[in-house]
């Protein structure tokens, strides 16, 4: 649900909007540089992907399991296989429980799954506002809200765990032309407090707890 999000929605803006919205470095431009490259680049693989996942739980899971087996039995990826036979088991039950969902459940899956995104970055706009002042038309909300989401299409794919000091470093980048350069540590901070440290401190209480739970019912299990 969150590749499809991304990769459903970006071409619908680009077609109407222009290159503008993947790079400052393109606002004006038809012929794209080596950031537009990098980034279609990027999103080809997420829709790539994305297409793997959807056939394997909604079309053939059987197929992916063992193509999953099959892809990771030579060489130094043998090492990995009895994790990618345990993706490829774990994909045939999802898909068992996916296929018998109504169409209701899967559009309020995704329906929900938007509206988590763009949440998260409707705050970073309402941040931008605060401290920038920027035109409120359409237009330009539109093409901010759009580069926020290609910008996230790189953050994904960040070498840092949760993308930490690349964000800080994309977020200026991609905003030269809405955000001063001085400001933006500041807002991507501030944003960054809300929407990703403030889960891995929620996180930090809820998961040790549930982990717990988990190895409980396990044990049960076993005795019994």
């Amino acid at each position: 649900m969150d590749s499809l999000f991304f990769v459903l929605f970006i071409p619908i803006f680009v077609f109407f909007l222009g290159n503008d919205v993947i790079h400052p470095s393109l606002v004006g431009k038809t012929e794209l540089n080596a950031i537009g490259v990098s980034f279609w680049t990027f999103y080809g693989i997420m829709l790539s992907y994305g297409s793997l996942f959807f056939y394997g739980l909604f079309v053939n899971p059987k197929q992916i399991k063992r193509l999953l087996g099959g892809i990771t039995s030579f060489g130094f990826l043998k090492r990995w296989q009895r994790k990618a036979i345990e993706l490829g088991s774990n994909m045939v039950l999802t898909s068992e429980d996916m296929k018998n969902r109504s169409y209701g459940y899967h559009f309020s899956a995704f329906l929900f799954t938007a509206i988590a995104w763009s949440c998260r970055f409707i705050l970073l706009s309402c941040l931008i506002i605060a401290f920038v002042d920027i035109s409120l038309d359409f237009e330009t909300q539109a093409l901010l809200y759009t580069r926020l989401k290609a910008m996230f299409i790189l953050i994904i794919f960040s070498p840092t765990p949760g993308g930490a000091g690349f964000v800080e470093y994309v977020f200026g980048n991609f905003l030269t032309d809405f955000v001063p350069i001085g400001i933006a540590p500041v807002i991507s901070f501030i944003w960054r407090l809300f929407a990703y440290y403030s889960y891995l401190l929620i996180g930090v209480i809820i998961v040790p707890n549930w982990l717990r739970g988990v190895i409980a019912r396990r044990k049960l299990a076993k005795n019994s």
